[in-house]
This record gives structure tokens, C-alpha cells and sequence, in this order.
């Protein structure tokens, strides 16, 4: 008959392991990613060359942006922004969605956003719609973020 405290002594012995991966990784985040693992290796015999370090690769524009933005990349798609609009401009995006409805069109809000730009940066320079924008904003108050105590 065994005792409940030997059983939990002789598990500490073994040491904790590790549960299986809930989400493992694909084969490619494995390709790219380092291996890491906690056992250790048999000793090495010393006659046996030594496997040569890898090179890194020259850094190019494309894996900075795969690094600034793997959502877009991932999915080949423009990345993602957030816009913040206010009610006018809700309810008119919400009356092309209502339009794309009847034509059984759906998810028409990007496409509008960006043939609105597009038409924007057409009559306008960059330097014209920053001083739009700054017009149209409200005046500063000078005081900026959280008020001290």
C-alpha cells in the first residue's frame, strides 16, 4: 500500500513536465524560428566536426516590414488602421452599406474609405489636406495629457 506524500515525493524526483503545445507552430514559424529545448544533449564526441554557425541573412526591406506588420503580410492584404469618424460620416457609410445591401453586395466600408482617399489625394496635395485638417480642428488648449496633482 502505497502513501500519498511518496507519491508526491517521487513525482518532484521525476521533475515537472512540460504539457503539450495547445497552439503549435506551423511549419514555416518553425523554419524561422529557433530551435529551443531543454534537454540536453549527449556529449559531442570530440573527433566529430563541429556543424558551422549559420549566417544571417543580409537584412532586407521586406523582412523589416514582415517584422513591423505580419498581420498584412501574412494575409497579403493592405494593413489594418483604425479611423475614427464622426456620426455625419457614419450614417452616409451607413447608407452605401444599405445600397450595397439591395444590390447584394456586402462589406463595403474599406472599398468606400479608399476610393474616398484616392479621390482625396486627387484634388488635394499632402500639404493642402494638413492645412484642411488643422482648420477644421479644434483650438489647443496648451495643456497637454493628464493633469498633475
Amino acid at each position: 500500500m502505497s502513501n500519498g506524500l511518496d507519491d508526491l515525493a517521487k513525482k518532484r524526483r521525476r521533475g515537472r513536465q512540460t504539457p503539450a503545445p495547445k497552439h503549435p507552430r506551423s511549419e514555416q514559424e518553425q523554419g524561422s524560428a529557433p530551435q529551443t529545448s531543454t534537454e540536453q544533449p549527449a556529449a559531442a564526441d570530440e573527433t566529430a566536426p563541429l556543424p558551422e554557425p549559420e549566417q544571417p541573412a543580409p537584412a532586407s526591406a521586406s523582412s523589416d516590414a514582415q517584422q513591423q506588420r505580419p498581420d498584412a503580410l501574412r494575409f497579403n492584404r493592405p494593413p489594418s488602421i483604425e479611423a475614427y469618424l464622426d456620426e455625419e460620416l457614419m450614417d452616409k457609410l451607413w447608407e452605401v452599406e444599405a445600397a450595397g445591401a439591395a444590390r447584394r453586395e456586402r462589406h463595403l466600408q474599406s472599398p468606400v474609405v479608399r476610393l474616398a482617399l484616392r479621390e482625396l489625394f486627387k484634388r488635394y496635395t499632402p500639404a493642402q489636406i494638413v492645412e484642411q485638417v488643422l482648420a477644421a480642428s479644434p483650438p489647443k488648449t496648451g495643456k497637454r495629457g493628464r493633469p498633475r496633482r
